[in-house]
Formats: structure tokens, C-alpha cells, sequence
């Protein structure tokens, strides 16, 4: 069934960003003790984990400040990316992407939707910062 495969698909994601989150979390630790700035981006970021961990971090460390985004790819625009993907692939993407917003919305991290031109995509994320 549909919510089978949903449902393996999203438990492999969330067992591929575990494989990383002890690295993410010791990066964000060493950058905000010494003082610097960073932006840690990638698929392995998944909001549900990240904000926990931020929550945590923000009880201890009173002197930083943390915006967790979420980039995101408007459904018309997935087409575009259909001549270099297989159909699996892109709806492989389409409900990673919903988990995705899913759980943004539940961690309040912040969405932008990614354009096709990066400067734009950059000027969105600074406009929230």
C-alpha cells in the first residue's frame, strides 16, 4: 500500500539522518561556543530532531540565536527536475518533502520556497534574519 511505502521511506530517512545528528549537533555546540556564525544545511537535517536539539541548546546557551529553515521545491517546479530524475526518484523527493514541511510546521522552523535563482533564494533568508 501507499502508506507502506510511505511509511519505510520516511523510517529510512529518519534512520539516515540519525547516522548524523551526533556530527550536526557537535558542530553546533563547538560554533556557538566559540562564538561563530554558521549555517548547516543538507537532506540529513530533519526538523523533528534539530528542534529538539535546538530547544536544548537554547536552555544552556542564553547568547545565540538559531533560525532553523527549511527549504522547500513548489510542487510545479518538481516537473522541471523530471528529465534528470526517474519518476521513483521524484516521488521518492515529493513525500520526503511533505514529511519535511510536516514537521517544519510542527518545529516552527521557518520555510522558503526555493527559486530558481539563488540570489533570490538567499535574499528570502536574509529578509527573515
Amino acid at each position: 500500500s501507499s502508506e507502506k511505502k510511505y511509511n519505510e521511506i520516511i523510517s529510512e530517512y529518519k534512520q539516515y539522518c540519525e547516522n548524523y545528528s551526533n556530527v550536526i549537533v557537535d558542530i553546533m555546540k563547538n560554533t556557538i561556543q566559540e562564538g561563530k556564525s554558521a549555517i548547516i544545511e543538507g537532506i540529513h537535517l530533519n526538523p523533528f530532531f534539530y528542534g529538539k536539539i535546538i530547544s536544548e541548546i537554547l536552555k544552556s546557551e542564553k547568547n545565540c540565536l538559531i533560525i532553523p529553515f527549511l527549504l522547500t521545491i513548489e510542487s510545479k517546479t518538481h516537473s522541471h527536475f523530471q528529465n534528470s530524475v526517474s519518476n521513483f526518484k521524484l516521488e521518492i523527493w515529493q513525500l520526503l518533502q511533505s514529511y519535511l514541511i510536516s514537521e517544519a510546521n510542527e518545529n516552527n522552523f521557518i520555510k522558503i520556497n526555493v527559486s530558481h535563482f539563488i540570489d533570490s533564494t538567499v535574499g528570502d533568508m536574509h529578509t527573515v534574519v
